[in-house]
């Protein structure tokens, strides 16, 4: 729908104790634009603001000013404004937004002092996902944009200070209301308070809202209200007065870009929680949903948040938001005055409910050790991916995977230095993935790999990860060992109880000489990768060519550098050259045949039944489990070499006709030379849930028996009560040998 161009500039002094009243004036469409000059310093109210020399002296010229395309206003730099800036129903366009800045010679960025004032009215129109979080009530802004787009503010520097934790000037009777709501303290009554605040409401998606260059300090708001308007910089959406006629109220296309966010509470920069969060209640967030009714192009880069209350930046209900080259200073400052509130927890930059959020390039220092504590936290998402990213001495750890719909996570490529209590935090998640980071422990640290959490049995796969722990304090009686978690081709260093799985090893990696104890800097800004350069390996370490292939890995390391086909240990892959295997498949004879078996059989049907059918040389035929489904421990094929023989990998023909179910997503792979052995795993992985050939390679054992299983499987055959039927099927299998070189 064609938004109104509408326009309101609503500014009062701040002598003026009852709260605004929000105009709506039309303007100019065409959008010729017009610049506006402010200066406290040389201006005069009775002149025209049309230029520097006859610049306005104080914001409240700006009431009742019709703005539109291409429209500036501008202060003056080393000025000082007691007051705030309010817009509501304002448009530019994508060819002339409205743009809010600063002129000038100066350095001194031109400074908005709320105080308190510019108070508004914000209301969700019902109880948000949690009853404990407040869903409507006033709110104070430096800077409002109610249903503004095509807007960019920069340039300027924006505080909100409270002379009173309970009492607010001009709005006394709606603290008394909120604290009567509200059972918690000391929080409760505490005004919510932003530096800049976006609302989408009545003009269904709110485009190109960019917001550069800021910075936000000081801001005085309600450590507990997170879905209120509330900290440094927060952009929510809220249910329209008509819906249907305006379309869903979301974002599309913000940027926030090189903040500095400084002693703000209560997060640092957040966009943005919805009205609309019920279309978001499963593991699974379908693109078209996030894309219907969440956030947009949410780009977040550059910023640097210090010393927030509590979050430090965080995307909600975001499709596809990217929040890279941050860093966050002292995440989670007040909660170590204040605990006696709902939900005292917080970490410091990450996403909640988005679909294939991508977080990387940030670094996270300091973040107070609560419920939480950590600089990364995969919260309620689906298909999250931290990489390339550095945290130091965090108390809470490294990363969380956090509750049941903390689904599909990556977390690959990182460096963790001395993070703190305990550095993974399975929280009851589906599964994760946790791939080639480098964990480093020294100095007098006790940190746990794994979080002491009696309720933190979630479910993990850990391959080609360095877990190094030099500290004269280290917990010797670390438990790695877990019935949900799996190992592949990880290094371990200062561990007693390695855990079991194909490819682990112990042992020195070789770091590269140098400091991996890399600090924060001076002013915010991030280090240079060659600042990690400890953290590459040295020519002969064992981490180098020693990796197993991840489906679906970056195409470079930390450092930028190429993958190669064979992946080193850890977040650096060397120069070193890959010996370059190549491999033949044990073609079947009759007594492989006659040997070959499955769990389970579908015993109907001669085109997809017997395991037999997975060595006939036909992708048109396949094995096939029971076609009313099966249990899980059921869906396995076994190849018998008819005796002991070199095995190196096994090929897997996913079904080529019919349909989906049955192909292996994710596998394991186990050998044994007797049926009185044990079985041995040599290879657990994922594929791709396509009818491409897939391979699982291995360091070659010698093996009769090569058994391949389907820890996952692709199915359609839903059930009443909301699973699916098992099935594992395969076209073709084979087992395959080392090719000896020429």
């Amino acid at each position: 729908m064609k938004k109104r161009v509408l326009a309101l500039l609503c500014t009062l002094a701040v002598t003026g104790t009852g709260f605004p009243m929000l105009v709506t004036l039309p303007a100019d469409a065409a959008g010729t634009g017009t610049t506006y000059y402010i200066s406290s310093i040389r201006g005069d109210n009775t002149k025209d603001g049309r230029s520097e020399n006859t610049a306005w002296e104080t914001l409240d010229k700006l009431s009742g000013l019709e703005l539109g395309p291409g429209d500036r206003v501008l202060l003056e730099k080393g000025s000082v404004f007691n007051g705030y800036i309010h817009l509501k129903d304002v448009h530019g366009t994508k060819e002339a937004p409205i743009q809010v800045s600063s002129y000038g010679a100066g350095t001194q960025k031109p400074v908005i002092n709320a105080e308190g004032q510019g108070v508004w009215y914000q209301d969700y129109g019902a109880p948000l996902d949690n009853a404990g979080h407040q869903y409507r009530g006033y709110v104070s802004s430096a800077v409002l944009l109610y249903d503004v787009d095509f807007v960019e503010v920069s340039d300027l520097e924006i505080t909100n200070r409270s002379d009173d934790f309970t009492f607010f000037k001009g709005a006394d009777s709606s603290v008394k209301e909120t604290a009567s709501e509200d059972p918690y303290k000391p929080a409760a009554g505490r005004m919510d308070r932003t530096g800049v605040a976006g609302i989408a409401k009545d003009g269904g998606t709110m485009e190109h809202v960019y917001l550069e260059n800021l910075y936000i300090h000081d801001v005085d708001g309600n450590i507990q209200d997170k879905h209120m308007d509330n900290g440094g910089i927060q952009l929510n959406a809220l249910k329209p007065a008509d819906e249907k006629a305006t379309g869903v109220a979301r974002y599309d296309d913000v940027k926030i870009k090189n903040c500095y966010v400084q002693d703000v509470s209560r997060a640092g920069i957040c966009v943005g929680y919805t009205y609309q969060w019920n279309k978001f209640q499963s593991s699974e967030i379908k693109d078209e949903t996030a894309s219907a009714y969440g956030h947009t192009n949410v780009v977040i880069e550059d910023n640097y948040v210090k010393d927030v209350g509590n979050d430090g930046i965080v995307a909600l209900y975001a499709h596809r938001p990217m929040i890279q080259r941050n860093v966050a200073d002292g995440c989670g400052a007040d909660l170590k005055q204040y605990s006696g509130f709902h939900q005292p927890l917080c970490a410091a930059v990450w996403p909640w409910k988005c679909k294939d959020a991508v977080l990387q390039y940030n670094e996270v220092f300091d973040t107070v050790n609560n419920q939480d504590g950590q600089p990364w936290d995969i919260d309620w998402s689906d298909g999250t991916v931290y990489q390339y990213n550095y945290s130091h001495n965090n108390g809470g750890g490294c990363i969380m995977f956090c509750g049941t719909q903390a689904y599909r996570g990556v977390f690959r490529y990182n460096i963790s230095y001395n993070d703190l209590n305990g550095l993974i935090s399975l929280a009851g998640n589906p599964k994760g993935q946790i791939y080639n980071n480098v964990f480093y422990l020294d100095g007098d640290v006790s940190t746990v790999v794994f979080r002491n959490n009696s309720s933190y049995t979630g479910v993990a796969e850990l391959k080609n990860n360095i877990f190094y722990n030099n500290s004269a304090n280290k917990d010797k009686d670390n438990t790695l060992k877990h019935a949900k978690r799996t190992y592949t081709n990880n290094l371990f260093y200062g561990y007693t109880d390695v855990p079991e799985g194909s490819g682990n090893i112990t042992g020195d990696p070789l770091f590269a000489s140098g400091n991996r104890a890399v600090g924060k800097t001076k002013d915010g800004s991030l280090h240079e990768r060659s600042a990690f350069n400890a953290y590459k390996l040295q020519e002969g370490s064992p981490a180098i060519n020693k990796g197993t292939p991840v489906e679906g890995a970056p195409k470079q390391d930390f450092f930028g550098n190429p993958v190669g086909a064979v992946p080193d240990i850890g977040v650096y892959e060397s120069s070193a050259k890959e010996e370059a295997k190549t491999y033949t498949d044990y073609e079947p004879d009759d007594a492989m045949r006659v040997g070959v078996a499955a769990g389970s059989v579908e015993q109907n049907s001669s085109t997809e039944g017997g395991a037999r059918l997975a060595l006939d040389g036909k992708t048109d035929t396949m094995w096939h489990t029971d076609w009313k489904g099966c249990e899980r421990d059921q869906v396995w094929i076994t190849l018998d070499l008819g005796e002991s023989k070199p095995v190196a990998r096994v090929k897997y023909v996913p079904r080529q006709t019919g349909g989906e179910n049955g192909i292996f997503t994710k596998y394991k792979v186990e050998v044994r030379n007797s049926e009185k052995e044990e079985w041995k795993q040599v290879a657990e992985g994922n594929w791709a849930g396509d009818t491409e050939t897939k391979y699982a390679v291995f360091e070659q054992v010698n093996a009769r028996f090569v058994k391949l299983s389907g820890l996952e499987t692709m199915s359609k055959n839903q059930l009443s009560d909301g699973s699916y039927l098992i099935f594992g099927t395969a076209a073709e299998v084979r087992a395959g040998y080392e090719t000896p070189a020429k």
